[in-house]
């Protein structure tokens, strides 16, 4: 929209300006983008990896499961240790979220290395970090629209269907539950 805006009202031959100054990223630092951009997909990865860590509390009073299966941990990612096969079919989309970010770097920072070499020696320390601060920006978008096949898991219902999770609540005593909402009896009490 930022783009927009200046194409829309920038005067003849102030349209790059505006981009510079108004344009998308341009009152960010660029510290702060590479971080958020590179720290998205580092948290992800930390908690994917977590997951075989994880344990179920199962009462078999409450679960509709029945008693917990025993499962043999394993060594994996070097040091860590867990049940490997959590995770699942989830381990497929993570590669393919890694993928997709690599990807957006590695489509677009040889764009701007072959502009900043042709145009850097012509330009000022502060033009080069709204280059490399719009280059980012790209990258971010191209990152994106990659991670579109994400969406699915966002619609009401079908991300449930997919992931068979179950939504699950804390009761009095701290117990991870499968949610159920009050009996009414006892919230008039």
């Amino acid at each position: 929209m930022q783009y927009y805006m200046c194409y829309l009202f920038a005067g003849d031959g102030e349209l790059r300006e505006c981009v510079n100054t108004h344009g998308p990223g341009a009152s960010d630092w660029l510290a702060t983008m590479l971080f958020d951009t590179f720290g998205s997909v580092v948290l992800v990865w930390i908690a994917f990896l977590g997951l075989p860590q994880t344990r179920t509390h199962w009462h078999q009073n409450v679960s509709l499961h029945g008693s917990a299966p025993v499962e043999k941990e394993e060594v994996y990612c070097f040091f860590m240790k867990g049940i490997v096969r959590k995770g699942g079919r989830l381990r497929f989309l993570m590669r393919y979220d890694l993928i997709c970010f690599i990807s957006s770097f590695v489509i677009l920072l040889p764009i701007y290395f072959a502009s900043a070499f042709h145009a850097f020696s012509t330009i000022d320390a502060s033009s080069k970090i709204v280059h490399a601060k719009q280059t980012v920006f790209w990258c971010r978008i191209l990152y994106s629209l990659l991670s579109l096949p994400f969406v699915i898991f966002v619609i009401p219902g079908l991300g449930r269907v997919l992931t068979h999770s179950v939504t699950t609540g804390y009761d009095s005593t701290g117990a991870c539950l499968e949610f159920t909402f009050p009996d009414r009896q006892k919230r008039e009490v």
